[in-house]
Protein backbone atom coordinates (compact mmCIF):
# COMPACT_ATOMS: atom_id res chain seq x y z
CA UNK A 1 0.00 0.00 0.00
CA UNK A 2 1.45 3.42 -1.19
CA UNK A 3 0.28 6.87 0.80
CA UNK A 4 0.41 10.31 -1.54
CA UNK A 5 1.18 13.63 0.41
CA UNK A 6 -1.06 16.44 -0.93
CA UNK A 7 1.81 19.01 -2.47
CA UNK A 8 1.28 22.53 -2.30
CA UNK A 9 1.32 24.37 -5.94
CA UNK A 10 3.09 27.30 -5.53
CA UNK A 11 3.63 29.73 -7.94
CA UNK A 12 6.33 32.30 -8.09
CA UNK A 13 4.97 35.07 -6.93
CA UNK A 14 6.35 36.88 -3.71
CA UNK A 15 3.82 38.95 -1.60
CA UNK A 16 5.76 42.25 0.60
CA UNK A 17 3.63 43.59 3.37
CA UNK A 18 4.14 46.87 4.00
CA UNK A 19 5.32 46.91 7.36
CA UNK A 20 4.98 50.27 8.35
CA UNK A 21 3.07 50.92 11.42
CA UNK A 22 3.35 54.47 11.68
CA UNK A 23 1.06 54.76 8.44
CA UNK A 24 -0.97 51.66 9.68
CA UNK A 25 -1.56 53.83 12.82
CA UNK A 26 -3.10 56.54 10.13
CA UNK A 27 -5.53 54.88 8.32
CA UNK A 28 -5.97 51.05 10.28
CA UNK A 29 -5.26 49.91 6.23
CA UNK A 30 -2.88 47.09 6.26
CA UNK A 31 -1.38 47.07 2.14
CA UNK A 32 0.85 44.56 0.25
CA UNK A 33 2.54 44.47 -3.27
CA UNK A 34 3.69 41.35 -5.15
CA UNK A 35 6.26 40.32 -7.60
CA UNK A 36 6.71 37.31 -9.78
CA UNK A 37 3.91 37.50 -11.87
CA UNK A 38 0.47 38.29 -11.99
CA UNK A 39 -2.19 37.95 -8.83
CA UNK A 40 -5.54 37.86 -9.59
CA UNK A 41 -6.17 37.52 -5.90
CA UNK A 42 -5.19 37.36 -2.12
CA UNK A 43 -6.02 35.31 0.69
CA UNK A 44 -5.43 36.18 4.13
CA UNK A 45 -5.91 35.63 7.73
CA UNK A 46 -5.84 38.26 10.37
CA UNK A 47 -6.63 38.05 13.76
CA UNK A 48 -5.42 38.70 17.26
CA UNK A 49 -2.60 36.68 18.81
CA UNK A 50 -3.85 35.68 22.01
CA UNK A 51 -5.80 32.73 20.43
CA UNK A 52 -4.61 29.71 20.95
CA UNK A 53 -3.26 28.83 17.64
CA UNK A 54 -0.61 31.65 17.68
CA UNK A 55 0.84 30.78 21.29
CA UNK A 56 4.28 29.55 21.49
CA UNK A 57 4.69 27.86 18.11
CA UNK A 58 4.08 30.48 15.65
CA UNK A 59 6.30 29.24 13.27
CA UNK A 60 4.52 26.11 12.90
CA UNK A 61 1.24 28.16 13.25
CA UNK A 62 2.13 29.95 10.37
CA UNK A 63 3.05 27.18 8.24
CA UNK A 64 -0.01 25.35 8.79
CA UNK A 65 -1.75 28.66 8.16
CA UNK A 66 -0.14 28.52 4.61
CA UNK A 67 -0.91 25.12 3.64
CA UNK A 68 -4.43 25.46 4.77
CA UNK A 69 -4.98 28.73 2.52
CA UNK A 70 -3.27 27.07 -0.03
CA UNK A 71 -5.25 23.73 0.04
CA UNK A 72 -8.57 24.64 1.61
CA UNK A 73 -8.93 28.51 0.79
CA UNK A 74 -12.98 27.87 1.81
CA UNK A 75 -12.21 27.86 5.56
CA UNK A 76 -14.63 30.61 7.32
CA UNK A 77 -11.39 31.94 8.71
CA UNK A 78 -9.66 32.74 5.76
CA UNK A 79 -10.46 35.87 4.36
CA UNK A 80 -10.27 36.96 0.18
CA UNK A 81 -9.78 40.20 -1.31
CA UNK A 82 -8.59 41.14 -4.80
CA UNK A 83 -7.38 44.68 -3.90
CA UNK A 84 -3.48 44.76 -2.07
CA UNK A 85 -5.16 46.33 0.75
CA UNK A 86 -7.52 46.12 3.85
CA UNK A 87 -8.92 47.97 6.38
CA UNK A 88 -8.82 46.84 9.46
CA UNK A 89 -10.21 47.83 13.13
CA UNK A 90 -7.28 47.74 15.64
CA UNK A 91 -6.89 48.40 19.46
CA UNK A 92 -3.89 50.03 21.53
CA UNK A 93 -1.61 47.29 22.87
CA UNK A 94 -2.94 44.69 21.48
CA UNK A 95 -0.65 41.50 19.74
CA UNK A 96 -2.01 41.16 15.70
CA UNK A 97 -0.80 38.96 13.37
CA UNK A 98 -1.56 39.00 9.28
CA UNK A 99 -0.85 35.89 7.38
CA UNK A 100 -0.99 36.87 3.20
CA UNK A 101 -0.82 34.71 0.21
CA UNK A 102 -1.26 35.77 -3.43
CA UNK A 103 -3.49 33.75 -6.20
CA UNK A 104 -2.34 33.65 -9.78
CA UNK A 105 -5.21 32.47 -12.27
CA UNK A 106 -4.30 28.92 -12.44
CA UNK A 107 -5.41 29.20 -8.56
CA UNK A 108 -1.84 28.80 -7.73
CA UNK A 109 -0.65 30.34 -4.49
CA UNK A 110 2.24 31.84 -3.38
CA UNK A 111 4.04 31.20 -0.02
CA UNK A 112 2.98 33.19 2.49
CA UNK A 113 4.36 36.36 4.08
CA UNK A 114 3.12 37.36 7.75
CA UNK A 115 3.27 40.62 9.89
CA UNK A 116 3.15 40.20 13.60
CA UNK A 117 2.64 43.66 15.24
CA UNK A 118 1.88 45.48 18.10
CA UNK A 119 -0.95 47.80 17.87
Amino acid sequence: QTFTTLSIPYNSLTVRIDKDLQKLREDQTIRWSVEGGEATGYRYIFTTKSQYLWTNTLKASIGKADEVMALDPGLYYISNTTEPEIKVSLQDGKEYIFILTAVDSEGYTAESSWWEFTY
